[in-house]
């Protein structure tokens, strides 16, 4: 058996395990990097599912699927799973978000200027069903109009006064809608007196949901 401090022959390494000298083409890898001869692999080690290195059977940890995975595989898998991400990828990530939101910027505002000057030259073509098309050697563009209605309420009432009811209804559709202060809903489901029935019928009246926006933050001068 080769100890370590004894010198190993050049393109030879030792097993990790049983400390044999033999040409390194002949080893496998375990999940620290370390060799391993075929013999230790396959009496001691099982190869982990996720990343294909070698792992100890005594170190590696089953997983739903029935495969075996390594210490390394297993922390990655559970940070992924809670949604963590390592601080490196956070500087990595903001560093690129800042770069795209200035090219996105830069983009934008690009944009509308050549939407604006299309929409002019499309004033001055002819309509075909709605729309007129603008044309380059690259392709082509499709500005569709739309005519919307917006009714004034209180004018709108004064037409129900003065028109048949059956004419009315069929030109005008009434609709009631509901908008809820957050603050003071929030305050009232607060309040522990508030009967079952009724905290229950408004928690299926309201739908709550959250926005998250993203805002670059400017240099302090």
């Amino acid at each position: 058996m080769t100890s370590l401090e004894t010198p190993v022959e050049s393109g030879h390494t030792i097993c990790v395990e049983c400390l044999t000298a033999s040409p390194a083409n002949d080893f496998v890898k375990d999940w620290r990097e370390t060799f391993l001869c075929p013999g230790c692999a396959e009496l001691y080690y099982k190869t982990c599912g996720i990343c294909l290195r070698q792992v100890a059977s005594d170190e590696g940890k089953a997983q739903q699927n029935g495969l075996i995975a390594c210490p390394e595989c297993v922390k990655t898998s559970a940070e992924e799973s809670s949604g963590r991400i390592s601080e490196d990828e956070v500087a990595q990530l903001v560093t690129e978000y800042l770069a795209l939101y200035a090219e996105e910027k830069q983009l934008a505002e690009r944009l509308e200027a050549i939407k604006s000057r299309l929409k002019t030259a499309a004033e001055a073509k002819e309509r075909i069903g709605g729309a007129v098309t603008l044309r380059s050697e690259e392709g082509s563009i499709k500005c569709a109009y739309r005519t919307s209605v917006k009714c004034k309420a209180e004018e709108v009432a004064k037409l129900e006064q003065m028109m048949d009811r059956d004419v009315f209804e069929g030109l005008f559709n009434q609709k009631v809608s509901y908008s809820a202060d957050k603050n003071k809903l929030g305050m009232f489901l607060d309040n522990e007196q508030i009967p079952g029935d009724l905290r229950q019928a408004i928690s299926g009246a309201v739908e709550v949901s959250e926005t998250v926006t993203l805002t670059v933050a400017r240099p302090k001068s």
